[in-house]
């Protein structure tokens, strides 16, 4: 490979992820060439239940094959069976080291795993870590020290581990990845991360580690909600900066946020709750969550196991320790979205038929007037010719949007205001750094029955990560392998690029053309967004699917399979205005809301502002070696000890590991420095002589080790190091 290919491949230009079920190629194509299949041989037979499950040969036709499978005939196919391996039992803590790599078989040792408790596994250096849903005892100090000094086994201690040794040794600003879909675990193992960089690096005078943690029930109650696939999903994207002094200490934190998911404010799916603090708060005020339109619309007021009066007084102990010394107001401000929320409107020319007991509670909580507010969600004002301006009533259902549009507001100005006070009690005063480790803990993909503008950004952000782990893994095994100067047989990848370039290429886009669409005032329409995009991409990428001619929906092919989305409240979610009524009202408010519309002056859109930041972080991350946990959520209804293994192939297949197997398998799955090599395997040709380089070359060219493998390039030497094609190359040298 040339220079110039290989960074083109660093870049993800030649690398794909786009669906992963290729990585079975090379293996299914292996088992129909054999000329026969033993009699009781072990092969992986598909299933709609297990998704694999093993079966015994029974014989074998020419284009069929019968199985025993529990006991009972089956006949398949020969493309729906794969290679097991005769590693069926095998303990190996690194799926790299098995002696086969279909689905089936990388399915069964995750499953086994999982089943004897063992969740965490590595492809490589990348952790896989299967959602448990129950408490395992594999968290504490101790473990913690353990892993500090050998970080060997699979755990996300061990990914902390190493990412804290490389800031050391190196000084280079590190980040952990965490994705996976909600439910999967992407919180807790950030919590995981974030308690061992506590342990290790909190310094015995220095509280900074502590209030890292003590953030996490801020940020949850706040941001967090119940849906369907998750009791705690994490509505916004978080990327935390822990910085390191010179000792490499914990000096302070950062944290940046991503698209609070303004809209669950005012309403959420059915079985699903609004965020956290709305619900905690009713500790602090009178009435019930079903007294409340906001907490009662999901038909969902309680989640199992969870308190919430007791979460109330886990989150006020928490804004203490971070110094938030006017949690009132911050209160005060949620108590009033709950009761603003229950103003009720009649008539074609609105008017607030509850307002004593609606607005008139949520008024005097914001510093405002009740009757102002009362005719700033009925009117709105325009300017007319001359300078001239009219006050205009609003229907009931325009009404009821800017009931809403004002609790959006409320709640999301709360919610950066509270980051904003996070992050000056994780400052610590001027104190040099250093270095840093960025954790990564962002929205993972959604496909919901109805998608919108917020599915449209979360699955864009996944899709602009998928692409720079592509980068990251492949790229970084191609240039190893050049600049080693090993042998190797280059895989042609195709990866996710053309389907980023849908939301952000050049010249146009489907964000660009909604700001077009935006810009077209009281006309513009959802529909005529959809049939532009249509026009516009239909033909000329693959990736985008029209559906319909009326504009009403659309599709985009992800990496993780096709999302239709429904153009309806594009337009608005994207504007994300107020109307200059509201604005004026909030700005009159007491000092804490009057702060939350005293900076509205932006003239980006929320789709355009999204791009930015993405860019932002892409660029953070391009300049940090990565570490990468891809989390995997076990079953849908979140049940301890139930191993979905449709669903969890399914998870695997997106994540984009088979093709991280597939790429390391190609080439080499180990690999060890030339005086690990030499020290270990000197001894099978006497003694140690000349540099370590030499010695690893005479070993591998004495003919009692060439004899061992299988292939001319299963172990090869490279300028630093010895590398092992896979577990089989490797126990030869052993034995």
């Amino acid at each position: 490979m040339g220079t110039a290919a290989l960074q083109a491949a660093s870049r993800g230009s030649h690398c794909s992820l786009f669906y992963a079920q290729a990585a079975l190629v090379t293996h299914m194509t292996a088992l129909r060439r054999r000329s026969s299949l033993d009699r009781g041989e072990w092969l992986f037979v598909q299933d709609p239940q297990r998704a694999w499950t093993l079966g015994r040969v029974d014989r074998r036709g020419s284009r069929v094959v019968s199985l025993n499978v529990d006991g009972r005939r089956r006949e398949a196919r020969m493309s729906q069976v794969a290679e097991a391996g005769r590693a069926l039992n095998a303990r190996g803590d690194d799926l790299c080291d098995l002696d086969v790599f279909t689905e089936g078989s990388i399915l069964h040792h995750v499953r086994r795993r999982f089943e004897a408790s063992v969740i965490y596994t590595w492809v490589g250096s990348i952790l896989i870590a299967v959602n448990p849903f129950k408490k395992l005892p594999i968290y504490s100090n101790r473990i913690v020290d353990a892993f500090r000094a050998d970080a060997t086994a699979p755990h996300a201690y061990a990914v902390a581990s190493r990412c804290y040794d490389a800031l050391r040794e190196t000084g280079a600003p590190q980040s952990v990845l965490v994705s996976g879909e909600s439910g999967a675990g992407k919180t807790e193992t950030t919590k995981i991360i974030l308690s061992y960089l506590a342990r290790v690096a909190g310094g015995a005078q220095d509280d900074v580690a502590r209030r890292i943690l003590e953030s996490n029930p801020v940020l949850e109650a706040y941001g967090n909600a119940k849906t369907l696939r998750n009791d705690n999903s994490s509505r916004f994207g978080k990327w935390m900066t822990v910085a390191f002094d010179a000792n490499r200490r914990v000096a302070g934190c950062a944290i940046d946020t991503y698209l609070l998911e303004k809209s669950r404010v005012v309403g959420c799916g059915p079985g699903e709750r609004t965020y956290h603090a709305l619900y905690q708060v009713l500790s602090d005020i009178e009435g019930e969550a079903r007294e409340f339109p906001y907490l009662a619309r999901g038909g969902c007021l309680r989640i199992d196991g969870i308190d919430d009066a007791q979460e109330f007084a886990t989150q006020l102990r928490a804004l203490d320790a971070l110094g938030v010394t006017d949690r009132q107001d911050v209160l005060d401000i949620v108590a009033a979205v709950l009761h603003l929320g229950c103003a009720e409107f009649d008539g074609d020319d609105a008017r607030c038929v509850n307002a004593e007991t609606s607005i008139g509670r949520c008024a005097p909580l914001l510093g405002l007037d009740a009757t102002e507010v009362e005719t700033a969600v009925t009117t709105r004002t325009e300017r007319m010719g001359r300078g001239s301006i009219v006050t205009l009533r609003l229907t009931t259902k325009q009404a009821r949007s800017a009931r809403d549009a004002l609790a959006k507001a409320l709640y999301g100005g709360l919610f950066d205001y509270l980051v904003r006070r996070v992050n000056e009690s994780l400052r610590r005063g001027d104190s040099p750094t250093s270095s840093s480790i960025g954790v990564l803990d962002i929205f993972g993909f959604e496909v919901f029955r109805h998608n919108s503008f917020e599915q449209l950004c979360i699955n864009y952000a996944n899709e602009k990560l998928q692409l720079f782990f592509d980068a990251c893994v492949f790229g970084e095994e191609l240039r190893t392998y050049e600049e080693e100067g090993v042998p190797f047989a280059h895989v042609q990848f195709e990866d996710n690029a053309r389907c980023v370039a849908l939301f952000d290429g050049r010249p146009v886009n489907l964000f660009s053309l909604l700001d077009d669409e935006c810009q077209g005032g009281e006309g513009a329409r959802d529909d005529r967004f959809g049939a532009k995009c249509a026009a516009t991409f239909a033909r000329k990428n693959p990736h985008f699917e029209a559906r319909g001619p009326d504009g009403a929906q659309f599709a985009v092919r992800h990496f993780a399979g096709a999302v239709a989305y429904e153009t309806r409240g594009f337009v608005a979610k994207n504007r994300d205005k107020l109307s200059t009524t509201l604005k004026t009202l909030g700005a009159t408010g007491n000092r804490l809301v009057a702060s939350f519309f005293a900076d509205d002056a932006r003239t980006k859109t929320l789709g355009s502002a999204f791009r930015k930041q993405l860019a932002g972080l892409t660029r953070v991350l391009e300049k940090t070696q990565p570490h990468f946990i891809r989390c995997i959520k076990s079953n849908a209804l979140k049940q301890p000890d139930a191993f979905d293994a449709p669903l969890c192939l399914e998870q695997l297949r997106y994540s984009g590991l088979f093709e991280a197997i597939r790429i390391r398998r190609a080439g080499y799955a180990h690999r060890e420095t030339h005086a690990s090599f030499a020290k270990r395997y000197a001894v099978l040709v006497g003694n140690a002589i000349g540099s370590p380089q030499e010695t690893c070359e005479r070993v591998l060219a004495a003919p009692a080790v060439k004899g061992l493998f299988d292939g001319p390039f299963d172990v090869c030497v490279g300028r630093t190091k010895v590398f092992i094609k896979d577990g089989r190359a490797r126990g030869a040298l052993e034995r």
